[in-house]
């Protein structure tokens, strides 16, 4: 049974990054990228488990942001290239030389993963690289050379899948990001544009990639991997200041502005332009993604009209991500305030104190505003329910794998089963790295009939893998149920009279004589 249908193993998002070397000064810099706390060893422990559980063969899918290219900012030396200052400050382009010397570094600084993944095709198994939005420079073919001869194992059966990928034809795999208006490739088909007036083509990046790279970089107190590092109180904020950044980085501020205004900068520039896409080469490159994700090209044009609508379309969406929308609205009150005041005094003195009078007279709108304002991101989990009946519908599947979410789970939408395992990146509740957050998680589907497979979250833990119990219920609904309302009963008006619409005759008014 297990030689005829393979077992299929599922895990994504672990953020394989270079290894952050330790700041004397400053030695919780970036502590979430630190050697030490690199998970080769439990990957390569995990593998090795998993593999002497089956009894067959086994398929390993790496489903998306395996490597995460946008937090690589080391510059080679001597440099083979151009390097601009924005690149020495936050990391190279995605163009394809500057990609593959990047994942020549991520590689050197994983050896025992790159074993761990060498071991399991010797053994004749099958490896399948799904690309996320954190490594989509995976595109290159340079960058996939690199990784091939990494491996190093001839004939093996590696493939690389621009965003999906069918199972045995019972289970898509997807990371999902095309799902997220943040985070997609907006054209998989042709992902490369040029920046005018001259320059090498380069991978068009999202925007969630270039605020990771302008933005988070530059924040190495804020661990990117975890949620609860960026959604705090004011309070919160404010001890976090203290404790750990107002000695080492005072100015965070700035940077933060300076990096969110880049990124919206970068990311409308990169959203308006035009794809290199060649449409002689259409349907060979249609044919060639649909072969490798093991699908027909039928589907992966439908796959591609599923996904979601750029954000780029909607700046202001972006500013408000980034919380520009609430630095552009501050600005605008101080300068209206200031406009009326500088107006009023024309006609009476007014002091500076009247000035504030009129800002502290705005400012609750303000806050009301920025109290009720929720991000899109937290939306991703419906967009995704929404989707999935038409995606399982048009492969036929009654299974979906995503990544994406660093949340792991097992739902069941409209009769199609999700399955999530979550993050393996290095997610921590506290800056020191102390306090992990979430569980290592894989989805395993493994054969349990001549015809049949059956799917599950699992945890790994050192003593082996632990079943996560599928959520009971979910509601896929777009909105709250709300009772419906009776109908009224219709009143018979009757025949209204006609009514006059001509205007009166007014009696003409004599003149008065002499």
């Amino acid at each position: 049974m297990d030689a005829g249908r393979p077992h299929t193993l599922v895990f994504s998002d672990i953020h394989l990054s270079t290894a952050e070397p330790v700041d004397p000064a400053r030695p919780l810099w970036k502590r979430y990228k630190q050697r030490d706390l690199f998970v080769d060893d439990t990957i390569a422990r995990m593998l090795r488990a998993a593999r002497d559980m089956v009894h067959g063969r086994l398929e390993l899918i790496l489903d998306g942001d395996v490597f995460d290219f946008d937090a690589v900012t080391q510059i080679p030396s001597p440099e083979p290239w151009p390097v601009s200052w924005l690149e020495r400050s936050r990391g190279l382009n995605p163009t394809e030389s500057k990609s593959a010397w990047k994942m020549a570094r991520i590689l050197d600084d994983h050896p025992i993963f790159v074993a761990a993944l060498r071991d399991l095709l010797e053994a004749g198994h099958r490896l399948v690289f799904v690309i996320g939005n954190h490594d989509i420079e995976l595109f290159w073919p340079a960058v996939q050379k690199v990784l091939r001869e990494r491996l190093d194992v001839p004939d093996a059966d590696l493939r690389v899948c621009e965003w999906f990928y069918v199972s045995n034809g019972d289970t898509l795999v997807e990371h999902g990001n095309q799902y997220d208006a943040y985070c997609l490739c907006s054209d998989p088909l042709f992902p490369t544009i040029r920046i005018p007036p001259v320059g090498d083509p380069r991978v068009r990046l999202p925007f969630g990639s270039y605020a990771a790279r302008y933005m988070v970089n530059g924040m190495g107190f804020i661990n990117p991997h975890v949620s609860s590092a960026w959604i705090m109180s004011m309070w919160d904020w404010l001890v976090f200041f203290y404790k750990h950044v107002a000695a080492n980085q005072p100015f965070l501020l700035f940077t933060w502005l300076w990096g969110a205004a880049v990124s919206l900068y970068a990311s409308l520039r990169d959203g308006i332009l035009p794809s290199e896409a060649d449409v002689l080469e259409l349907d060979d490159r249609v044919d060639a993604i649909a072969e490798r994700a093991q699908s027909t090209p039928r589907v992966t044009r439908a796959l591609n009209a599923l996904k979601a609508q750029s954000a780029v379309f909607f700046p202001w969406k972006i500013a408000r991500e980034l919380w520009l929308d609430r630095v552009f609205l501050l600005i605008a009150i101080f300068l209206v305030t200031l406009e009326i005041h500088g107006f009023v005094q024309l006609f009476a003195t007014l002091g500076v104190f009247w000035w504030f009078a009129l800002i502290a007279l705005v400012m609750p709108a303000f806050v009301f505003y920025a109290r009720t304002i929720q991000s899109d991101v937290d939306n991703l989990d419906w967009q995704i329910r929404q989707r999935l009946p038409t995606v399982a519908r048009l492969l036929n599947v009654k299974r979906v794998v995503l990544g994406h979410t660093h949340r792991e789970g097992h739902q069941f939408v409209e009769g199609v089963e999700l399955l999530n395992a979550g993050t393996w990146s290095p997610a921590f509740s506290d800056v020191a790295c102390t306090e992990p957050v979430g569980r290592r998680c894989v989805v395993w589907v493994r054969p349990d009939g001549p015809d049949t497979r059956t799917a599950s979250v699992e945890a790994w833990t050192e003593q082996g893998f632990v079943v996560v119990p599928p959520e009971t219920h979910v509601d896929s609904s777009p909105l709250p149920k709300f009772p419906k309302l009776p109908k009224l009963p219709k009143i018979p008006m009757g025949r209204l009279p006609k009514m006059n619409m001509r205007r009166p005759k007014m009696p003409r008014r004599r003149a008065a004589s002499g």
